[in-house]
Parts: C-alpha cells; structure tokens; sequence
C-alpha cells in the first residue's frame, strides 16, 4: 500500500501511513548526500585520473550515491520498526492478560512506547494512528495487516495473520503475543550475537578498504615521478580504471559477504 495522503519529501515520519518499501530524503539529507558524493568524486578522480574532464565520467554516481543511502535509511527506519514491535508485543500481552480487550490493549501499548522512545519514534506514530482508526471502529486487526502489508517485514506479517485468525475465530490472545514476541526476541538477540561476533571483521574490512587508497595518495605524495606515467595518457587511465574496477569489486563482495541475515 501506498501512503493513503501524499507526503511532503522529508526524511521526518510523517503522521499518517508510511510506506516502508520507499524512503523520501528531505533537504537537509539532499545536500549532504550531495556534498558526501561530490567529495568521494573529488577524492577518486585525484587518486586515478587527475582530470577534470574525467569529473564529468564521475557523474552517475550521484544517483547511485543516493540510492545507496536511500536503501540504507529505509533498512534502518525498518530495523527500528521491527526492534520496536518487540516491545509492542510485551506490552499487548500485559494488557491483555490484564483484561483488555485487544483494542485497549493498543492504547496502553501506545502509552507505554510512548514513554520509552518519544512521540516521534516510527512505531509510535503507527499506534497513534491506530488508536485515531479504531475510535472510528475500524478492527485492529485490519490496521495490523494493513502495518504488515507496509512494512515488508515477514514476523509483523505472521503476527497479524494469526491475530486476524485469533480475533475471528476467538483465540488465545495472550498466546499470540507471547509466541511473537519470543519469535522477535530470538530473532533480535541472534541479529546482535552475529553483529557483535563479526565487529572486529566489519572493522578490518573498513582498513582494508582504506589501505589502497592510502598507499596510492602515499605514493603520489612521496614519490610523485613513479605515478606521473599513470596520468595525462590513454594507457594509464585504462591501467588505473582496470585498478579502479578491480578494488570496486573488492568492495562490494566484502560488503555482501558481511551481510548476514536471520
């Protein structure tokens, strides 16, 4: 689903439904995302061509920047989402077992996030939504499935399926919170185990990926006469994008190979 009013292009979260599968930077984010681009084609064109003219080559990657930090916030913006409803979870299931009806439960769940992570958090605002719609007799239930239809996210899918089911066919509430919630929590706490087992690895990654570059811009500096045949000549600026290309490729496998998924 799409946002049910159009959204102003800001990287706010905005009141009403978001579409988790799509991500709108705003102008702040714009002109860093520009600036941080511009400065890496600053950076490599002095490090392998040494030429303005091979700036205008560069210029693709702008957009290419840009999706790739577009991709990365709407991961995060989801990772909070999911990381969040963990605790959505516990908190419905506490209400619950305390007598709410499913709908209460979501307000006090509400009151409860709120507290924790601010008006502001992403989950926050989903439940603030839901309780407007709800006032207005619209079933949870639907509002759950409509967040997991958003979200993309497979558990929140799972849990508002069989909440769906539950609510029809008058299930066990309390146990549907508590499956999910120990599905989330495993899932979580695995995420970190494996995050916290492989910092040391993302880190030599980082130097590894730096090294190159380092012992170029060293090289340049130190002995400039053994790297002037590479610049000005068709047969150096084929060498070094031949090295350019090879170091790419370095780059994107050790980042592929870093992301693991549970």
């Amino acid at each position: 689903m799409r946002r049910i009013k159009k959204q102003k292009k800001t990287g706010k979260v905005p009141e009403l439904k978001v579409d988790y599968n799509s991500y709108c930077p705003g102008k702040k984010e714009k002109l860093l995302w520009t600036l941080e681009s511009m400065g890496i084609i600053a950076g490599m064109d002095f490090l392998f061509y040494r030429s303005a003219a091979a700036v205008v080559l560069w210029l693709p990657f702008v957009p290419f920047w840009f999706r790739w930090k577009k991709k990365q916030a709407m991961e995060k913006r989801r990772k909070d989402l999911y990381e969040h409803f963990r605790d959505l979870t516990a908190a419905m299931q506490f209400a619950v077992c305390a007598g709410y009806s499913l709908e209460n439960a979501v307000r006090e769940a509400y009151q409860d996030l709120r507290q924790s992570y601010g008006e502001k958090d992403i989950l926050v605002r989903e439940l603030k939504f839901m309780c407007n719609q709800t006032a207005l007799s619209i079933p949870v239930e639907q509002l759950f499935m409509d967040l997991a239809g958003r979200s993309g996210v497979a558990d929140i899918r799972m849990f508002a399926n069989v909440l769906a089911i539950s609510k029809r066919t008058g299930g066990n509430m309390e146990a549907v919170m508590k499956n999910t919630w120990r599905i989330i929590s495993g899932k979580i706490d695995t995420e970190r185990e494996i995050a916290s087992s492989i910092a040391a690895r993302k880190y030599e990654q980082t130097i590894m990926s730096v090294i190159p570059l380092a012992i170029i811009l060293y090289i340049q500096v130190s002995f400039p006469e053994f790297m002037d045949v590479l610049y000005g000549n068709l047969f150096g600026a084929l060498v070094m994008t031949v090295c350019l290309g090879i170091y790419l490729a370095a780059w994107a496998i050790g980042q592929r190979i870093m992301r693991i998924e549970v």
